[in-house]
C-alpha cells in the first residue's frame, strides 16, 4: 500500500520549496520596498546593522535591532497583508534583515546630532520631519539632501529652525555671568561644541547656592543639544557614561559633589576621545566596543575637580549670588530663552560658518595652549562672536593659570614643593629619597596622613610628575638630572624661575597677529 505523503515529512520536496511565513514578508513585503528606494539596509563600521526607511516625504535611520525599527516592521507587513504576524515571525524577518545589512548592505557611519562631512557641518534638529542644517564656509541653511545619515535617541528634542539676524549679546541677558572673560569663554565653549574634528574643554560651572547654575547649564546645552532630561546626576561607571554619550552630543551633569580619581579619568578621556572594548558574552570571544567624543558640562557648589590633567582640560566659570532684588523665575527665563532660540541658533551657525572659511587659511598662531585644534577653531570665528583680537586667547589662558593654581592647591605636595624650594633660596637638588625626607620633616601629622601623601620615593616621583607643568606655570621648574655616580640614584633639580610665568592680553594680541 503506497503511504501518503507527510507535508512535514523531511524528505517532502513540495514542502521543501514551499516559503515559511517570514520568507514571504521578506519576498512580498521588504524586497518590493526596497526596489522601490522605499528602504535600504546598511551597516556601520562598527558593524552595526541599521535601516534607512521612507516614512511620507523624507527618511529616518533605525537600528535593525532597535524597538521603533520593530514597529516600523510590524506596521508595514500590516499595511500589506491586513494582519499581525506572531513574534517568531517578526524576530525571524529582522534575523534576515540583520544579516542582509551585515554582509549585503553598504558601510555608512551614523552620527548623532553633528556631523562633519566634505569639508561642511551637519546639525540635526531632531524635528519630526528629520531636517539638518548644512553649515558651509559661505553661509548656512535648511539641508535638501543630507549627505550624512542621523540617528535619533529616546530622549533628544527638537532645535527650532535657525533664524539669521541673531546677536550672541542676547544671550547673556539669560546668564549670571558677571565678567567679560566668562561671556568669551562661554561662548568659546559653545562654539566648541559645533565641531566635531577637535577636543571639546568641560565646561564647569561653579557658585553657591542660588547663583542659577542649573539654568545656565540648561541653556548651554538646550541651545545645541536638547534632550530630555537636559541634566543628569551621575553615572556609576565609565561604561554608563560611554553608553549615553553614544546616544546624544552634550552630556550635562547637574550638581556634582565629588570626582573620583577614576571618573576624572573617564571625563578626560571621553572630552579627548575614549574607547572601550569588552566580550559580549562571557561564553564567546566576540568583541563590543564603544568609542565617543562629547562636549561635557558640570556643575557644582564647588570646584569638586582637583586631579590636574582634569583642570587642564576644563574652563571653569564661578557665578556670584544673585541678590534678591534681580533674581528671576527660572520658568520665565527658560520661556524668554526659548523666544530667543532660533535667533541664538542662527548666530552660533554663522560664527561656525566663519570657522570653517578662515580655518584653511589661518596663520600660524604661537605659543598655543593645551586643546590647541580647540583653541584654532575659536580663534577663527572671533570676531563673528563678537571678540576683540586675542581677547580669546587671554581669558583662555588666565582661566588655565587659575586651573593651574588649584592643581597646586589640592596637591599633596604642591605647596610644600614650593615652600621647601623657597627656603632654600630657590633651588634645591638631591634624590628623590632625600626629597620624600625634606617634605617629610617639614610635613605634619595631618599632611602625613593624607591619602595622597607619598609613602616612598616611587609615589613622589609620580606625584611630581603629575603636578611639573603647573609647577612651570607657577615659576617652578622640575629638572631630572642624570643618576648620581656613588649613589646610582636620579637627581632631582628645582628652581625657581627670575618670576612667575604671566599671560596677559598684550602678549595674547601678539600670539593672534595675522591669524586672520
Amino acid at each position: 500500500m503506497k503511504k501518503s505523503k507527510d507535508p512535514k515529512h523531511p524528505n517532502d520536496s513540495a514542502a521543501k520549496s514551499k516559503p515559511d511565513r517570514a520568507q514571504e514578508i521578506v519576498l512580498h513585503v521588504v524586497q518590493p520596498e526596497v526596489e522601490r528606494g522605499n528602504l535600504e539596509l546598511f551597516h556601520t563600521p562598527s558593524r552595526a546593522a541599521f535601516a534607512t526607511v521612507r516614512v511620507k516625504d523624507h527618511y529616518q535611520n533605525f537600528e535593525i535591532s532597535s524597538s521603533e525599527f520593530r514597529d516600523f516592521l510590524c506596521r508595514a507587513i500590516y499595511k500589506a497583508t491586513g494582519e499581525m504576524p506572531p513574534d517568531a515571525v517578526v524576530n525571524k524577518v529582522l534575523r534576515a534583515l540583520r544579516a542582509g545589512a551585515l554582509f549585503d548592505g553598504p558601510e555608512y557611519p551614523v552620527f548623532h546630532r553633528i556631523a562633519e562631512a566634505n569639508g561642511n557641518i551637519y546639525l540635526d534638529l531632531s524635528d519630526d520631519v528629520w531636517r539638518a542644517v548644512e553649515v558651509t564656509p559661505t553661509g548656512w541653511w535648511l539641508a535638501k539632501d543630507s549627505p550624512v545619515r542621523f540617528i535619533r535617541s529616546s530622549v533628544s528634542r527638537a532645535l527650532p529652525v535657525p533664524e539669521h539676524g541673531g546677536e550672541l549679546d542676547d544671550l547673556f541677558e539669560l546668564l549670571n555671568l558677571s565678567k567679560r572673560a566668562d561671556e568669551v569663554l562661554f561662548l568659546a565653549w559653545l562654539v566648541g561644541a559645533l565641531q566635531t574634528h577637535a577636543s571639546y574643554p568641560i565646561l564647569m560651572l561653579t557658585g553657591s547656592q542660588g547663583s542659577a547654575k542649573s539654568t545656565a547649564e540648561r541653556i548651554a546645552a538646550g541651545l545645541i543639544d536638547p534632550a530630555q532630561p537636559q541634566t543628569v546626576s551621575g553615572y556609576s561607571s565609565e561604561r554608563d557614561l560611554l553608553v549615553d554619550a553614544q546616544y546624544g552630543h552634550i552630556l550635562a551633569l547637574d550638581n556634582v559633589s565629588e570626582i573620583t580619581d577614576q571618573f576624572s579619568d573617564a571625563l578626560c578621556r571621553l572630552a579627548t576621545g575614549s574607547g572601550l572594548r569588552r566580550r559580549k558574552l562571557y561564553s564567546d570571544s566576540t568583541l563590543f566596543a564603544l568609542a565617543a567624543k562629547n562636549p561635557l558640562i558640570l556643575n557644582g557648589i564647588s570646584q569638586v575637580a582637583v586631579r590636574g590633567d582634569l583642570l587642564d582640560r576644563m574652563i571653569t566659570l564661578r557665578l556670584a549670588p544673585i541678590p534678591e532684588n534681580r533674581r528671576r523665575e527660572e520658568a520665565r527665563v527658560l520661556a524668554e530663552f526659548e523666544r530667543k532660540r532660533p535667533k541664538l541658533l542662527g548666530a552660533l551657525l554663522t560664527a561656525v560658518s566663519a570657522a570653517l572659511a578662515k580655518l584653511p587659511r589661518l596663520k600660524r598662531v604661537e605659543n598655543l595652549p593645551r586643546m590647541a585644534d580647540f583653541a584654532i577653531w575659536v580663534i577663527a570665528c572671533e570676531r563673528e562672536l563678537g571678540f576683540a583680537d586675542g581677547e580669546f586667547l587671554a581669558a583662555y589662558r588666565a582661566n588655565r593659570t587659575d586651573a593651574s593654581a588649584t592643581t597646586l592647591e589640592f596637591s599633596a605636595i604642591g605647596l610644600p614643593i614650593i615652600h621647601l624650594t623657597d627656603a632654600k633660596g630657590g633651588a634645591w637638588q638631591g634624590s628623590v629619597k632625600d626629597l620624600l625626607t625634606a617634605l617629610n620633616a617639614k610635613a605634619d601629622d595631618a599632611e602625613k596622613r593624607d591619602p595622597e601623601w607619598p609613602k616612598n620615593p616611587r609615589a613622589l616621583r609620580s606625584a611630581l610628575n603629575r603636578i611639573d607643568v603647573n609647577l612651570d606655570t607657577a615659576g617652578y621648574h622640575v629638572a631630572w638630572l642624570k643618576q648620581d655616580s656613588r649613589t646610582r640614584r636620579r637627581i632631582v633639580h628645582l628652581t625657581k624661575k627670575p618670576r612667575p610665568v604671566e599671560f596677559r592680553t598684550t602678549d595674547a594680541a601678539q600670539d593672534t597677529a595675522g591669524a586672520g
